[in-house]
C-alpha cells in the first residue's frame, strides 16, 4: 500500500515528507541520494537502516491518524481490500526496477557516445566521463 496517492493533487504526488508535517507535525529529513543508494547490497548501511527504520515508523503513525479521523475509509479492512486489488507483486516490483536501471544504464551510454562525437541529445552533453564508463563497465 503507498501512501503516496493520499492528499495528492491530479499535478503534485504527495509524499511521506508532506504527510507527516501535516499530519503528525513531524519535520522529515530524506536525503535523494540515500533514497537512490543501491539497496539490494547487504548489509545495509548504518544511514539505509535508520532511513527504513523512520518511514517505516513514519508511515504507521500517519495511517494510525488517518484511521482515527477516517475509519470508512481507512480501516484495516479497507486497507487490505485495496492492497489486495491492486499491489504489484514483488516480482513486478523488482522487473520494474531492473528494467529502468536498464533504461538509465542506456541513456547514459547514448549520451556519453553523443558527447564523444561531438553531438547534443536534446541539449544536454553534461555526461560524467567516469560515470558513462562505469555503466558501459557494467553491461
Amino acid at each position: 500500500f503507498d501512501l503516496a496517492g493520499i492528499g495528492s493533487q491530479p499535478d503534485r504526488m504527495t509524499g511521506l515528507k508532506t504527510l507527516a508535517l501535516d499530519l503528525l507535525g513531524v519535520k522529515m529529513c530524506k536525503s535523494k541520494k540515500l533514497a537512490r543508494s543501491d539497496w539490494s547490497l547487504l548489509p545495509l548501511t548504518n544511514k539505509q537502516l535508520t532511513y527504513c527504520a523512520r518511514d517505516a515508523w513514519a508511515g504507521a503513525a500517519v495511517m494510525d491518524v488517518l484511521m482515527q479521523r477516517r475509519p470508512d475509509i481507512f480501516a484495516i479492512d479497507e486497507i487490505m481490500s485495496l492492497v489486495n486489488a491492486q499491489e504489484r507483486s514483488m516480482e513486478d516490483i523488482d522487473q520494474r526496477a531492473r528494467s529502468r536501471k536498464e533504461a538509465k544504464i542506456a541513456l547514459k551510454n547514448l549520451l556519453y557516445e553523443c558527447k564523444l562525437r561531438g553531438m547534443e541529445f536534446k541539449g544536454r552533453t553534461e555526461v560524467d566521463d567516469v560515470e558513462a564508463q562505469r555503466s558501459i563497465d557494467y553491461l
